[in-house]
This record gives structure tokens, C-alpha cells and sequence, in this order.
């Protein structure tokens, strides 16, 4: 199914969004954050299903590798052909964004407070106040010292997007033109896109869900547990396939 998935309801989109790493590994650049975006068919609500880099899955003509592989392998193709062969759903476009973006998003925002799910020695468990982009880059690239690692990390990822995007909606900056071009600017700053899709594009949605024109959610991709590779050599995060497998249904049919 990755080069041929089953057909999604009609006038739905599915944007794959990659946070590349500023670091490299073997001399690949390598995805540090995948996103599945699910828009409805209205255009009314945005689904934001956050896909763990350690996930273990089958990665077209190399096996089973940790998620985060494929894009190392093969870039945005092979990327998005793995999460078409896991969830059996289209991925129509893809969009791919820094870590530059991100702190420069936060900056545009005066910083952004956030609910902290996973504690560390320098950032307690509950509401926090990220005050810049560089604050923000730390607290969403820790990962040694929190308790789930990986699904950590990712959890804090998310928390700060919601964060974002609940600044982004306050009536200060919502009611200020000139605030949501900024911030609209800086996130879009060095992203790249697929054919279907351009920055104008993604800048049009961006306003239109700020002002208050839609709904967005988040989860993360259903997981078991966190384990070993078959070799013993690698710490992975374990899917819950039964849960992938709804997942896509869900995605398929519009209805998350």
C-alpha cells in the first residue's frame, strides 16, 4: 500500500510535516519531528497526530527501522511512502521546517506559556513560561533526562504547539494584522513544499485558523510500549498496529 494507499473521503488533505535536525547522521540530515496534518473536507478543523521518531516500522526496500530512518534514507519521498504503508491513507503534500522557524515563531509570539507533562532539572512538571525561541528549542530537545524518552520529548513537542497556537489565537495578536503576518512570516521562513502546496498556501490556512476560522486537535500515533530492537541494539517505541490500523481508518473515512 505505500505506492498505492486506499483512497481518503474527497476534499481532504493529508500534509506531512517534517521538523528537520540541525544535526547529521552519516551525513544525512534526519527528521527530529513528523506530523501527519489531517485537514477535513470542510477546510473547518485540523487534526495534528504526532508520529514518535523511534516508532518501529516497515520502511519500503529496508526492512523494519526506526521511523526517523526513512527520512535519513530517502528523504521526503521515502518518508512519506512509509507513512502511507503503515496507515493506508494518501499523504497528499509535505512541508518541511527548522528548528530556525520554530524559535523564530516563539520569538514573533513574545514567548509562549505551555503545560510541561514530562518534569526535568530545568523545567518542573505543570504550566511553564518559555520566554524565547532558544528557551523553547531546550525544552522541546530534551530527552535524556525525561522519564519516556523519545514519547517525552514528543509530548513536549506538542505541548509547545498548542501553546503556540493558543498565543496565536489571543485577542491581542488575532485582532493585530501586522502581529499575525510576524508571526505567519517567521514560521514559514525557511519551509519547504511538495508540488501541491506553497508558503502562500500555508500562510492563507495559518491566518484563516488564527482569526478564528477553525479548530485544531492533537494526539500522538497509538504506541504499546517502549522496548529493543530485535538485535538488542536500539532503544525503539513499539506501535500499537491495532491502533496504527484505526488510525488510518479514522484519517480514510474524515472522521477524527
Amino acid at each position: 500500500k505505500a505506492q498505492n494507499p486506499s483512497r481518503g473521503a474527497e476534499g481532504t488533505r493529508n500534509i506531512l510535516i517534517v521538523g528537520e535536525d540541525d544535526g547529521r547522521s552519516n551525513g544525512a540530515v534526519r527528521s527530529d519531528v513528523m506530523i501527519l496534518a489531517h485537514m477535513n473536507a470542510s477546510g473547518s478543523k485540523v487534526t495534528l497526530v504526532h508520529f514518535p521518531r523511534d516508532l518501529w516500522v516497515p520502511i519500503p526496500g529496508h526492512g523494519f527501522e526506526k521511523l526517523n530512518y526513512a527520512y535519513s534514507a530517502g528523504g521526503a519521498p521515502l518518508l512519506a511512502q512509509t507513512f502511507q504503508g503503515a496507515l493506508d491513507v494518501p499523504v497528499t503534500d509535505v512541508a518541511v521546517t527548522d528548528f530556525e522557524s520554530f524559535s523564530s515563531t516563539v520569538d514573533a509570539l513574545g514567548g509562549v506559556t505551555v503545560r510541561n507533562p514530562q518534569p526535568s532539572p530545568e523545567f518542573p512538571e505543570g504550566t511553564v513560561r518559555l520566554d524565547d525561541g532558544a528557551e523553547a528549542l531546550r525544552f522541546v530537545r530534551e530527552r535524556k533526562t525525561l522519564k519516556l524518552g523519545d514519547m517525552g520529548r514528543g509530548e513536549r513537542q506538542m505541548a509547545v504547539l498548542s501553546g503556540v497556537f493558543d498565543a496565536a489565537r489571543s485577542a491581542e495578536v488575532a485582532r493585530n494584522p501586522n502581529k499575525v503576518q510576524r508571526i505567519l512570516d517567521a514560521s514559514t521562513r525557511n519551509v519547504r513544499v511538495s508540488a501541491g502546496l506553497s508558503p502562500k498556501e500555508i500562510r492563507g490556512m495559518g491566518r484563516r485558523f488564527i482569526t478564528g476560522g477553525g479548530t485544531v486537535t492533537y494526539q500522538t500515533a497509538p504506541w504499546a510500549s517502549i522496548g529493543w530492537s530485535p538485535d538488542g541494539r536500539q532503544s525503539i517505541v513499539v506501535p500499537d498496529w491495532a491502533g496504527i490500523r484505526a488510525l488510518g481508518e479514522k484519517v480514510r473515512n474524515d472522521s477524527l
